[in-house]
């Protein structure tokens, strides 16, 4: 929440940061030349992170993927 707030001083109420993340969620996820490198090792990569060049051409899966 915003800086200087607290649990006994929210400047939003429960429905509103709701709201906020709500709206944060369904933007759509900028994707970034490289991406396959940020976790180079998959032993150590989360098991929901897509990253498209591993997927070829098989569209399908990587939809299902994200």
């Amino acid at each position: 929440m915003p800086i200087g707030t607290d649990p006994e001083k929210p400047l939003l109420s429960a429905e509103d940061a709701y709201d906020v993340a709500g709206y944060i969620k369904s933007l759509p996820r900028p994707g970034h030349p490289g991406r396959d490198k940020d976790f180079p090792d998959s032993e150590f990569r989360p098991a929901d992170y897509p990253v498209p060049e591993y997927f070829g051409e098989d569209k399908k899966s990587l939809e299902r993927a994200k």
